[in-house]
């Protein structure tokens, strides 16, 4: 909810916004911490956090809030305000860095729902956590199934796929995930959340297949493990270890080229120099030239001294 207040000096006018921080928790909250970020905070207060007794305190400043009990209380859990922000002539708040904190310290794990609300995630199972399978595609998706690696799935929901009324299944002792619509709905080509994913591990999507329009496929990659982008990867040939160990590996989009060290050219750095050949030496006319692996060395002649 968000109220709105007026007030009047002289000939300007002031607004100031008031609006609710949202939780829904399976775990008690001994303690929580947050950023408000997009808006100038003037105070903190009310909601759950009052009611159990917490120290509520906030830097304006910074937007940073904290709040817990010297006391030991708790936050039951449950559904409600957590606290009210109140924020001056600005544009919509939102949270950010939420830290959670359950009745050991350890942090509780959570899905923010929106800017101002979030609910509990994982179920209290130990070392499970979230994230976001993330897409970019210019075609409209009408379908998607991949395995997870590495990580055992706990849950998949929400994203852009249960926007678009996606059925979505998934398998917790194989990884597997399909995603598709009955009715034929589709997720619109851009950017987003395809769907959130919680587990246990460190997953890390494999096997890919992308439907469009018609059951078409949709070419596309795996990019940082957990981001489906349509299109042709780029390969780095630096991994092949295209250069010899005198130049240094740069990829290109496409391609690659490797610089040289002193003394050697070629496409990947293989040729040394013949710098006594092509005269790219500075011997004396009264020193003689031996070519070195990457450089040279100058010899006086018989009745000279010196350097070369």
């Amino acid at each position: 909810m968000r109220l709105i207040k007026a007030l009047l000096f002289g000939f300007s006018t002031t607004l100031l916004f008031a609006v609710d921080f949202s939780y829904d928790t399976e775990s008690d909250i001994y303690g929580f911490q947050f950023k408000v970020t997009g808006v100038e905070l003037l105070d903190v207060y009310g909601g759950a956090a009052e009611e159990a007794g917490f120290e509520i305190a906030f830097n304006p400043s910074s937007g940073n809030v904290v709040a817990f009990s010297m006391q030991g209380d708790y936050i039951p859990a449950g559904q409600g305000n957590l606290l009210n922000i109140e924020y001056e002539n600005g544009n919509q708040p939102c949270i950010q860095d939420l830290i959670l904190s359950n009745s050991s310290g350890s942090d509780i794990i959570y899905d923010m729902t929106t800017c101002l609300s979030f609910t509990e995630a994982c179920h209290g199972i130990e070392n499970c956590n979230i994230s976001n399978v993330l897409y970019t595609t210019e075609n409209d998706i009408y379908g998607f199934q991949f395995e997870v690696n590495n990580a055992e799935i706990v849950d998949i929901y929400q994203g852009d796929a249960e926007e678009a009324g996606f059925e979505i299944a998934f398998n917790p002792s194989t990884g597997n995930v399909v995603a598709f619509s009955m009715q034929g709905d589709y997720i619109p080509g851009g950017s987003g959340i395809l769907i959130k994913m919680e587990y246990v591990g460190d997953p890390c999507i494999d096997d890919l297949i992308l439907s469009g329009e018609g059951g078409i496929s949709i070419e596309s990659y795996i990019s940082n493990c957990m981001e489906i982008i349509e299109g042709c990867e780029n390969i780095d040939e630096c991994q092949e270890n295209n250069c010899s160990s005198h130049g240094d590996c740069v990829d290109k989009t496409p391609g690659y080229t490797c610089n040289c060290d002193p003394g050697y050219i070629g496409k990947n750095c293989e040729t040394d120099i013949d710098e006594c050949a092509d005269d790219a030496n500075s011997c004396s006319a009264n020193a003689s030239c031996t070519n070195t692996v990457g450089g040279f060395e100058c010899t006086c002649n018989d009745g000279y001294s010196g350097d070369g």
